[in-house]
């Protein structure tokens, strides 16, 4: 998945129009959302129970990072286990 999250963000980077860059960037943020529930189902020991709190924190971690929300949105995550 990381190939190719990486190949589409080297496709993305060889176009002048920001509007084919931007639904490049889509592509690999779905690609990386994607990765991110493989890579919890595979660090858990039963595949068919994943920590959805511990999911989803990730996710939203992953997305201020892309984003670069930081300095325009408060990001607060109350989570109860599921």
């Amino acid at each position: 998945m990381q190939a190719i999250s990486s190949l589409v963000s080297l496709q993305a980077e060889t176009h002048g129009d920001p509007l084919v860059r931007e639904l490049f960037d889509g592509v690999r943020d779905q690609v990386r959302t994607m990765a991110l529930v493989h890579e919890k189902l595979y660090q858990t020991a039963d595949f068919s129970a994943v920590e959805f709190a511990e999911y989803t924190r990730s996710l939203l971690q992953q997305l201020w990072r892309t984003y670069r929300a930081g300095d325009r949105v408060r990001l607060i995550a109350e989570l109860e286990p599921l």
